[in-house]
């Protein structure tokens, strides 16, 4: 369960207030965390030897479980793998048929992939669900989405290659204020508009050029998947700045085929260690790299 204070909002909020009733507090469960809600909480964290701030957090919240006779709700969004298109790469690869992905946001990774084919758009993958306990790198969080089924990465060589002939053309968002988000663009049928995109490549540019990045022109019909993705909450992430180095490649600073469900996250309160237990046991967590930042808050520390 998320942590709550004066001013939360929601099914959780409900869920609290109840909880307090059923331990004796008389007051309305609104799922609005009112002065009078903070009050009770006060009263109820007193009452039980914890530190009255106010805060749902985890000792909180385990204590109103443990008095009611319940467990705290774990796993409630299940791993459902999820079909893709799979395209050709570089050097005789493919991209995989399927992943996984916590059950929500695999609903709607399926809904943009039927909307992008119905024009002529192909959506693709390099993976979702990441194992909790991988190497890590430079190029890898312990605090990343993928861990909490949240985040999906397009394949990293279906754009950025060849403009002319990739299945993705990435542009430069210039609406991003230091131009490390990406657009991505897919081909589509006779049915999307025609589109003239200068398309970054990993190639570094000459050093008479502005940007660190060689661009290419390339005029087809296009599809915007970051927008289609966007309008599902599913949005991207920044480039590590090491990509945009003049004289060093780091093909794999790029990002921009990582997207990720930020709907329904709240900044300040929603935590990292919450949203791993919504697709893993506390066993399988405890000992893991994830685990050690549970109390990671997004928006915060965790983004």
């Amino acid at each position: 369960m998320r942590t709550l204070r004066r001013g939360s909002r929601g099914d959780d909020v409900t869920v609290m207030q109840n909880l307090l009733i059923y331990c004796g507090h008389e007051l309305v469960a609104d799922g609005i965390f009112g002065k009078g809600t903070e009050a009770h909480v006060e009263s109820f964290q007193e009452d039980n030897d914890l530190y009255a701030d106010g805060v749902v957090g985890g000792d909180t919240w385990a204590k109103l479980f443990a008095l009611a006779g319940i467990a705290p709700l774990e796993q409630t969004m299940p791993w459902v793998t999820v079909g893709f298109d799979v395209v050709d790469l570089p050097g005789g690869e493919k991209s995989y048929a399927t992943t996984k992905l916590r059950g929500d946001v695999a609903e709607k990774f399926a809904d943009v992939r039927t909307r992008l084919n119905a024009q002529g758009v192909m959506l693709a993958t390099a993976g979702g669900q990441r194992r909790l306990k991988p190497p890590t790198s430079s190029n890898q969080s312990a605090t990343s989405m993928h861990y909490v089924g949240r985040a999906l990465d397009l394949p990293p060589y279906a754009g950025m290659v060849n403009p002319l002939k990739d299945p993705y053309v990435i542009t430069v968002n210039h609406a991003d204020s230091d131009l490390r988000r990406f657009i991505v663009w897919g081909r589509g049928n006779h049915t999307c508009p025609v589109i003239k995109l200068l398309g970054v490549t990993y190639e570094k540019s000459g050093i008479e050029d502005h940007y660190p990045q060689r661009l290419i022109e390339v005029e087809d019909h296009f599809v915007n998947v970051t927008e289609a993705l966007a309008d599902y909450g599913i949005v991207p992430i920044r480039a590590r700045r090491s990509f945009f180095h003049p004289e060093k490649k780091n093909n794999g600073g790029a990002e921009w085929w990582h997207f990720q469900d930020v709907s329904e996250l709240i900044a300040g309160e929603t935590l990292f260690g919450d949203e791993l237990l919504r697709v893993w046991s506390k066993s399988e967590l405890e000992n893991s790299a994830p685990w050690q930042y549970r109390n990671r808050v997004y928006g915060v520390n965790w983004f």
